[in-house]
């Protein structure tokens, strides 16, 4: 667990550890990475609200943001194979059922 708040260039360093996670289709990499940002940025903003880089924390939102999109399309993306698959499935039972296998 993270005692001390963490730097903007660390927050920023978890978003590129987030991407190359959801890249590499780790998971596990991506939730706990994930995790320790949510944590990072909750003490971030404790500890630096008043005399915070205002345009800093609007990329780091931002890239936040990019990061949440790039998550959706790689779910859509792993949506439509698993309905292709089983769209492929349901044909080969029933060229199985009409061949008399």
């Amino acid at each position: 667990m993270m005692s001390a708040s963490p730097t903007l260039s660390h927050l920023f360093a978890d978003l590129d550890e987030m991407h190359r996670a959801l890249q590499a289709d780790d998971l596990e990499r991506l939730q706990a990475v994930m995790t320790r940002h949510d944590l990072g940025v909750r003490l971030y903003m404790q500890s630096h609200a008043q005399q915070a880089d205002r345009q800093a924390l609007a990329q780091l939102f931002t890239g936040q943001r990019d990061l949440q999109a790039a998550m959706e399309q790689a779910r859509e993306h792993a949506s439509q194979q698993m309905q292709a698959t089983q769209r492929a499935g349901r044909a080969t039972r029933a060229y199985l059922s009409l061949v008399g296998a």
